[in-house]
């Protein structure tokens, strides 16, 4: 149910803009984050490969394939976090690998300073991280089970 509400919201919510860039949360990077809890090595990386050739496909990029190989890597550090046995260094590497990830993806999209890339990966990244959390605070205790099964 989690998963089919983010992928309405992906697919409805209302672009947020800023000086003409999208800073909309990104709910399919957090399909992937919920995923990671409670999916197996295997599945995580097939989800990772799946929205990354999704997201590829939508933005119809001149690099086809890059997406999906910074989605796959992500994914990949995602099954590597979990040997870390507190959750706040698991948070903090996920909202650290989401600025890197934002970061990439808009230095494909865009030719300007690093600075840019930096303010506007921080600005998305933050806004995916504060939707990740309101979703953790709703679906808390489902969430719970499911880590614990």
């Amino acid at each position: 149910m989690i998963i089919l509400l983010l992928l309405i919201l992906h697919f409805y919510f209302p672009s947020i803009y800023y000086n003409t860039i999208n800073i909309s949360p990104d709910f399919l990077l957090i399909i992937i984050v919920i995923g990671s809890f409670y999916l197996n090595n295997s599945k995580i990386l097939l989800l990772g490969f799946s929205v990354g050739l999704l997201k590829d496909i939508l933005t119809q990029s001149d690099y086809l394939g890059f997406l999906t190989f910074i989605t796959l890597i992500f994914s990949y550090v995602l099954i590597k976090i979990k040997i870390y046995q507190n959750k706040n260094i698991q948070y903090v590497v996920i909202s650290f690998l989401m600025l890197i990830y934002f970061f990439s993806n808009y230095f494909l999209k865009y030719s300007e300073s690093y600075l840019f890339y930096l303010k506007f990966s921080l600005i998305k990244s933050i806004a995916t991280i504060f939707v990740l959390f309101l979703f953790y605070l709703i679906f808390n205790e489902r969430l719970k089970k499911n880590e614990k099964s």
